[in-house]
């Protein structure tokens, strides 16, 4: 167990003894400190928590700025982005290394019982339309730098409704993956790498050419935003996107944030009209200047109040700022695969 010692001493050792009893059937092994203010702050805490429980403390890691974990307008950088972590990550090994007993740690690791998780798939209620290994669509997930959101149980369950997926790069690729039939923009930091995005012409031609051969493209968040026509940073500087989609994406200083209960606001290869589906919105971009009969995604059902149009369905393509997983309605995932199916003949 990790304990914050940032402003404790002696007491800290109650909070450890509170949470050995809370639950007798946890194996609790051992603890390690953090927020330290120095040496003896570390040798005085960890010698009362292991008067107190009888467990061994595996040292303490110091109050620096080096092990602030990196942060920005959305939370944590994901660790994808190139970089990013590497400071922290050197520092961390640094510090680890010469305050934690590591030789005991691992030696407690490998004294542990193995662990069997077992979480089946739901099952899908109907079959897809091919039991053909040969004949699986597919679908090719945005994953890169500035698109790296998507529910790994969202692909999980593309995959057994029969599903073959791929993955590339919005930012960095020329093409789409040859055989695509069908698309997921993800989410992410579109607004980081608006420049970068704006630069890549040729995917924006090959996204162009998926819409008009009528091949499914699933968008949330910052899907969404590189679907519009341009996107406004943080600072004000406007790029050019993808342009699938009118109107423009514009970051603001309100966070959108929440879970939201939302019903189909029409019938779509996707969602039947007055069908329900919860998610939730994380996001401090908006997206203005697109035509008000633009025909929505859902109908957002707050807990008061009126419901409120979100996102778009337009031919195969649906975009929204609503995350999703399939996992609360497997029938996504099916009736996904089974367009792709529908479109195979416009594949690329």
């Amino acid at each position: 167990l990790v304990l914050d010692a940032g402003a404790m001493a002696r007491s800290a050792a109650a909070i450890a003894l509170g949470y050995q009893r809370f639950d007798p059937d946890l194996p609790l092994a051992g603890f390690i400190l953090n927020y330290v203010a120095g040496e003896a702050h570390g040798q005085g805490v960890a010698s009362a928590v292991e008067q107190a429980t009888g467990l061994p403390v595996l040292g303490w890691l110091p109050r620096v700025h080096e092990l602030n974990i990196p942060e920005r307008h959305l939370g944590l950088i994901p660790t994808v982005e190139a970089g990013g972590w590497q400071d922290f990550i050197n520092a961390a090994a640094d510090q680890v290394s010469h305050h934690l007993n590591m030789d005991r740690l691992l030696e407690i690791a490998r004294s542990a019982p193995d662990i069997s998780v077992h979480t089946p798939l739901p099952d899908m209620g109907i079959h897809c339309q091919t039991e053909d290994p040969s004949d699986r669509p597919l679908i090719a997930v945005a994953q890169d730098e500035a698109f790296n959101f998507t529910y790994p149980e969202n692909i999980d369950l593309l995959r057994a409704a029969g599903a073959d997926i791929v993955f590339f790069s919005p930012l960095h690729d020329a093409a789409l993956p040859a055989g695509t039939c069908g698309i997921i923009l993800s989410g992410g930091f579109p607004e980081v790498y608006a420049r970068e995005i704006s630069a890549n012409r040729s995917m924006r031609q090959a996204l162009s050419e998926a819409q008009a051969r009528d091949l499914p493209i699933y968008a949330e968040c910052g899907g969404l935003m590189a679907l519009t026509r341009s996107i406004t940073d943080l600072h004000g500087n406007e790029y050019p996107m993808f342009g699938l989609l009118p109107g423009r994406s514009v970051m603001t200083a309100q966070l959108h944030m929440g879970y939201r209960q939302a019903e189909a606001a029409g019938d779509s290869w996707l969602l039947r009209q007055g069908e329900t589906v919860r998610g939730h919105e994380f996001h401090y971009s908006i997206w203005e200047g697109y035509p008000e009969d633009l025909p929505s995604a859902y109908h957002l059902l707050p807990p008061n109040g009126e419901p409120v149009s979100e996102g778009v369905h337009l031919g195969a393509l649906w975009a929204s700022y609503v995350h999703l997983s399939f996992w609360a309605k497997p029938e996504l995932a099916l009736r996904f695969v089974n367009r792709c199916h529908e479109s195979r003949a416009g594949k690329i």
